[in-house]
């Protein structure tokens, strides 16, 4: 029986190089010679290798439709220890770090509206916390309250004692003149008249 053994491979046969098919055409002529057991363990190979053959089959057929994912694979970088990241991997760390930047000039920028909004100096702006522009007004809020209030003014600039009459050095000179100034222009008006 070395005549009809085939390869799992090929098909055809180890030993003439038939197919496997030409094998059991020959040998069911001979199928007579076979006993009962004989005859069912040679049903039981045929149905196997059908089995086989559909299973080859239905193994192709996946490996067909699984071949575009190879190339997506292949596009993405495949993770190849080698080579290092994947494309897909760095991609991943550049958008978490573009997170953290819009993150942190949105705060500065919270930060620097609350600093503005209640009138505090850029030096005490960069103390501001918080993760909300809310929280960010009343941190600035509570922050303003903790230094000391400036003066109120009352609408009148205080005097500049550098201006005006004096400029002669104590002698009177400038009001002298002021008054001699004044009396050719309305007259004396000390004088009494009777």
């Amino acid at each position: 029986m070395t005549d009809d053994t085939t390869t799992a491979d090929t098909g055809t046969s180890a030993d003439t190089g038939t197919s496997a098919t030409d094998n059991t055409d020959k040998n069911s002529a001979g199928e007579d010679t076979l006993g009962p057991a004989g005859l069912a363990a040679l049903q039981e190979e045929r149905k196997a290798r059908k089995a086989e053959a559909k299973a080859r089959e239905a193994l192709e057929k996946r490996l067909a439709r699984l071949e575009p994912l190879e190339q997506f694979a292949a596009a993405l970088g495949g993770g190849d220890a080698a080579k290092g990241k994947t494309e897909l991997e760095q991609l991943a760390e550049k958008h978490t770090l573009l997170e953290q930047t819009i993150a942190e000039e949105r705060q500065a920028r919270w930060r620097a509206e609350a600093a503005h909004a209640h009138h505090l100096p850029a030096e005490l702006a960069e103390r501001l916390r918080g993760t909300s522009p809310e929280e960010f007004m009343a941190d600035a809020e509570a922050l303003k309250k903790l230094l000391p209030a400036a003066p109120a003014a009352n609408g009148r600039p205080k005097p500049d004692r550098s201006q005006g009459g004096g400029s002669g050095g104590g002698t009177g000179a400038g009001k002298e003149a002021g008054m001699s100034e004044a009396r050719r222009r309305f007259g004396d008006r000390t004088k009494t008249t009777t």
